[in-house]
């Protein structure tokens, strides 16, 4: 049974990239709301990896 959503999560972000994050979401048929839940349980779950590239290019990760 899924847990109840009941916290908020505000995420401020760059117009472009909401942009194309959203079209993408859409291309798969998905809602973004419910892809920013399911990378946020694949963090927790450790399904989900992010490597930094470079220490020196803080901001700049790859996702496994």
């Amino acid at each position: 049974m899924p847990q109840p959503l009941d916290t908020a999560l505000s995420v401020r972000a760059n117009d472009q990239s909401l942009i194309k994050f959203k079209a993408r979401c859409n291309q798969m048929n998905r809602r973004y709301q419910d892809v920013l839940r399911e990378m946020i349980d694949a963090f927790v779950d450790d399904r989900l990896f992010i490597k930094s590239t470079n220490d020196s290019q803080k901001g700049t990760y790859y996702v496994d």
